[in-house]
């Protein structure tokens, strides 16, 4: 089966990813889906980003350094 998205790139339309998620690019995926998926453009929202933020451990380490240094909650954020 040919891919689908590369399909939809090759009749004009540009494929985006609207759930970037650090997994996805420390894996390789994102990477991988650029390069045989077309994939040009990514996107997220505040939402994904909280859910990404706390459902998973990626970014735990980055959380305590910030921590480590006086950050707050709201510093940790931005």
């Amino acid at each position: 089966m040919r891919n689908r998205l590369a399909q939809v790139y090759r009749l004009g339309q540009s494929p985006w990813c609207d759930n970037v998620a650090r997994e996805l690019i420390q894996a390789g995926t994102f990477q991988h889906m650029i390069a045989q998926d077309a994939l040009v453009g990514a996107t997220s929202n505040p939402s994904i980003f909280q859910k990404a933020m706390t459902a998973g451990s990626a970014y735990d380490d980055q959380f305590r350094a910030g921590a480590a240094q006086g950050l707050d909650a709201q510093s940790l954020y931005r």
